[in-house]
């Protein structure tokens, strides 16, 4: 085997093993997991090339619809908007795609402190293997051990199934 044959496998190996070990470490969070609504009843979901908007106005419609107070793309008073605002369940939602998921922590943050309602991380995720989703809830892992629990949806592109991964509960 040549130096380049070599070091192709090792990059190989290295990126199987690190998504098992990321699977492993992950695995009880996403078995504990509560279905929010799996295929709602009323529209399809988006295609999978729909923008985040579009994401964001079905999630709100269809998976949210039980709640008429709960708007989508919200407009702040400085001209942001929220995702998905529930005023009732004082909850701001930032739907991202899982390769944006750190920008997704910032933004709901920032969002719950201009509505003074909880931060909420809601993922987009494209594929069952998706790296960067699992790299997302390792950092919702990371964030609960230093006392920060972020309640976390997260939709599958595919056919439109939500799970909820973290409430919104304190951590004692």
């Amino acid at each position: 085997m040549s130096d380049s044959e070599k070091e192709s496998f090792l990059k190989r190996a290295k990126r199987q093993v690190k998504t098992v070990v990321l699977t492993l470490a992950v695995a009880g969070t996403i078995a504990g997991a509560e279905k929010a609504g799996v295929l709602p009843k009323g529209q399809d979901p988006p295609h999978a090339g729909a923008s985040e908007v579009q994401w964001s106005k079905w999630l709100c419609t269809e998976v949210c619809r039980l709640d008429a107070e709960v708007h989508a793309e919200y407009r702040l008073p400085n001209g942001k908007r929220v995702d998905i605002y529930d005023p009732a369940a004082e909850i701001c939602w930032e739907v991202e795609w899982c390769a944006k998921a750190d920008a997704a922590f910032g933004q709901a943050a920032r969002y719950a402190q201009q509505t003074g309602t909880t931060a909420g991380v809601w993922l987009l995720k494209e594929s069952e293997d998706d790296e960067a989703y699992l790299e997302a809830i390792l950092s919702l892992d990371y964030f609960e051990k230093h006392g920060v629990r972020i309640p976390c949806r997260v939709t599958k592109v595919l056919d439109g199934t939500t799970l909820t991964i973290r409430t919104a509960r304190k951590v004692e």
